[in-house]
């Protein structure tokens, strides 16, 4: 895009007929029958300085979010997957009552939360090899092994040689 294109644009959007479109405080596009202007001015600066160690950190609200990766009830909680391993998750819920203080304050003060979670399909063709065998109840190494060994053996006669097309 050329300057006197960008030019255009902000002309563009500064006309009166400009509609705004979109609802969310400081988040609206100008719209009229000759363009879209999705070039919003920056809020501006919410500073804020945490006391933190081994010095403070000051930082700016309306550019900062949080992102919590995988508090979900398989890794924090009985029942869930983590307790299905065999494993301890009582670890795994250290950062909930820290969590549970700092989000609403985070919140009050506009920062952006992201909630991001581990998810399989159904049929678990998302997961990797390495980790397939943490899904099967009774997996065990000679199991395991049997597994690779079909693989192998399936994989060999694939590639031994030309075979005809199928046609299913």
């Amino acid at each position: 895009m050329t300057s006197s294109t960008l030019a255009k644009a902000a002309e563009s959007a500064a006309s009166s007929a400009a509609n705004p479109l979109g609802s969310a405080p400081g988040y609206k596009w100008l719209v009229d029958d000759n363009n879209v202007n999705m070039a919003m001015a920056p809020p501006p600066p919410r500073v804020v300085t945490i006391d933190a160690q081994p010095q403070t950190v000051t930082i700016d609200l309306h550019r900062t979010v949080l992102i919590v990766v995988d508090m979900q009830n398989d890794f924090c909680a009985k029942g869930g997957w983590v307790d299905h391993l065999g494993l301890d998750h009582t670890p795994d819920r250290a950062p909930i009552e820290p969590l549970q203080k700092l989000l609403p304050v985070l919140r009050n003060a506009g920062v952006h939360v992201i909630w991001l979670n581990w998810g399989n399909r159904p049929d678990l063709k998302n997961m990797a090899p390495n980790q397939l065998h943490l899904y099967k109840r009774r997996a065990s190494a000679s199991v395991l092994a049997s597994r690779c060994r079909a693989a192998e053996r399936a994989c060999c006669r694939r590639t031994a040689g030309p075979r005809p097309l199928s046609t299913n």
